[in-house]
């Protein structure tokens, strides 16, 4: 696996889990939107069950490896079902 950053392509990688036990808290910038509960999910650093924090991070520039980039409105949405 390459790195998704068109300048790095990087093949360093650390992966990151951990269960939130539904105390996960996101925070949107622009909006000033927040929220507390399960993992956002469908953003690229969740399981898909909504318990656990899983993603990939380059070590070489710090990209999350995933499909960038995402929406507002789809970053508001995950949140406010969290």
């Amino acid at each position: 696996m390459k790195c998704n950053n068109p300048n790095c392509k990087s093949e360093r990688f650390i992966q990151i889990c951990g269960k939130t036990s539904d105390m996960c808290f996101a925070f949107h910038e622009p909006s000033k939107t927040e929220g507390n509960g399960y993992v956002p999910c469908g953003l690229g650093f969740d399981d898909g069950s909504g318990d656990y924090i899983d993603f990939k991070l380059c070590l070489d520039c710090g990209t999350i490896q995933g499909k960038y980039p995402i929406s507002d409105k789809k970053v508001l949405k995950a949140i406010e079902n969290m």
